[in-house]
């Protein structure tokens, strides 16, 4: 590879030439490489950019070192440079790995993001709402939510999913349920896994009459129910003693009707 002949070469380089090397090294996975060229850049007095910084950092992130991701993304905010969708979504998918505060994080950057007008793309947003996984942290996906139309993105079924999630592991099932209305308001089709959530979530809030509605609503969107789906299902109407739905469903299950 030429990789290794640049870095012993003593033939002068640009950033143009430092950038395509740094790209290829995240291309090939070789993030040390790509380390190894980014430290080599002040010592040839080449300067950084923000495309440097940007294919290093997504380098870091698809070798699974998050952490120096982190630090270069420190560095890169240190030389006030600016960042773009490729840094940014890089950044938001490492603090995803932060389960204790990387969800701080993403609002702080989604802030300032905001505040230069900087447009994400729907993918890196629903990264962002990821950061919220934890059972405490429903509010604040419901508020990145809300806030989707300050970046001009639209919501998908993914969105709703992880939103819909995370107020399942918070207990919150009126708020599951409302998101589920809200997707057919916004015309955002569902998935087996979208329905899923929200009947286990229903399920644990023992709101059977809402399960059984919802599981009637996938046989006329036509979605495939898998056992989670009807297990959920049975088992809220189980709590509240609702034994004649939770026998329908039970032979509905028995006639191979679900997979």
């Amino acid at each position: 590879r030429h990789i290794g002949a640049m870095l012993q070469s003593k033939t002068s380089s640009d950033t143009i030439t430092f950038n395509a090397a740094v790209t290829a090294c995240e291309k090939d996975d070789q993030w040390e490489q790509g380390l190894q060229l980014v430290r080599t850049m002040p010592q040839s007095n080449v300067e950084l950019d923000t495309v440097t910084y940007s294919a290093a950092i997504s380098s870091f992130h698809a070798g699974g070192q998050w952490r120096r991701g982190l630090k270069l993304f420190s560095l890169m905010a240190q030389s006030e440079l600016e960042s773009n969708i490729i840094t940014c979504s890089s950044m938001i998918s490492a603090w995803q790995e932060e389960a204790s505060s990387g969800w701080k994080k993403v609002f702080q950057l989604f802030s300032v993001l905001e505040h230069r007008k900087v447009e994400l793309d729907v993918i890196a947003f629903n990264a962002g709402v990821g950061s919220c996984r934890g059972e405490a942290n429903w509010p604040k996906a419901l508020q990145l939510l809300s806030g989707i139309s300050s970046f001009r993105i639209k919501s998908n079924t993914v969105t709703f999913s992880t939103v819909i999630s995370t107020c399942e592991k918070g207990g919150e099932w009126h708020k599951a349920a409302q998101l589920w209305n809200m997707m057919g308001q916004r015309e955002v089709n569902p998935n087996t896994i979208t329905c899923n959530a929200v009947l286990s979530t229903c399920e644990k809030g023992s709101a059977w009459e809402q399960s059984w509605q919802l599981f009637a609503v996938l046989a006329d969107i036509q979605l495939q129910s898998g056992r989670i789906t009807c297990s959920a299902a049975i088992s809220a109407c189980e709590k509240v003693s609702a034994w004649e739905k939770a026998l329908q469903l039970f032979s509905i299950t028995s006639q191979g009707e679900l997979e």
